[in-house]
């Protein structure tokens, strides 16, 4: 089975963006939560052919989530303390505080969750007041699995639509002010570079993707497939 997980991998890889590897590692069900909207975004971009897209599409199922959140109280404090969340169910659950500066999280690994009946268990605290962010993953899949060369196109659609988050990015494409002790960078050099580099990302996917095409319907021809078989 094809998962959501699977494809997010490989477009790390294509991607290779260390605040995304971070965003992992500090808090995966939030991270894998977040860019599988940025998949579902990229399935939408793979339509030739026709039977591709249908294909893709109509398989996939999205992943399910929700978030908790608790404070730490007096009774928490020098004994461990079961939260009764009612978020049962889910195949992953991590944990994240705010730093004492309020300006990062930071993963929290101390507590167990129960799947079952979708208690956590907290570790005796030392000291009252704290917030605990908690993020609750199951997730997507594929019902018929993507082959290799189906899981690379998404992968690369993906990271087109994560290279749009930046070119799109308003603040970016500003002015910003500039004095003899700090100079920031031409904002129409930085927007000409992003465009370039989108453009020649595009042209990548788009040559792929004509390329499983051209294939698709050499071997409708040539191996007498059915028009609505989908094989590589």
């Amino acid at each position: 089975m094809t998962t959501v997980a699977d494809v997010i991998s490989q477009a790390l890889i294509i991607i290779d963006d260390k605040r995304m590897q971070r965003e992992l590692a500090v808090d995966p069900a939030l991270f894998y939560r977040r860019y599988s909207a940025y998949l579902e975004t990229a399935i939408q971009r793979t339509t030739k052919p026709p039977q591709l897209y249908q294909y893709i599409s109509s398989n996939y199922v999205p992943p399910t989530y929700t978030d908790y959140e608790w404070v730490s109280t007096e009774e928490s404090i020098g004994a461990p303390t079961t939260i009764a969340t009612g978020k049962a169910g889910f195949e992953l659950c991590s944990c994240t505080v705010l730093s004492d500066d309020g300006m990062s999280v930071t993963a929290y690994n101390d507590f167990v969750y129960d799947e079952e009946t979708g208690d956590i268990t907290m570790a005796a605290q030392v000291e009252a007041g704290v917030q605990y962010d908690f993020n609750f993953y199951t997730d997507g899949y594929f019902e018929k699995d993507l082959t290799p060369r189906m899981q690379s196109l998404l992968a690369m659609a993906f990271g087109i639509v994560w290279d749009e988050r930046f070119t799109r990015n308003w603040l970016n494409m500003q002015p910003k002010i500039k004095d003899a002790s700090f100079e920031t960078i031409n904002e129409a050099n930085y927007m000409d570079k992003l465009t370039a580099r989108m453009t020649q990302n595009r042209q990548n996917f788009s040559d792929e993707i004509r390329s499983y095409e051209q294939d698709f319907a050499y071997r409708n021809v040539v191996g007498g497939i059915k028009p609505t078989d989908v094989f590589i």
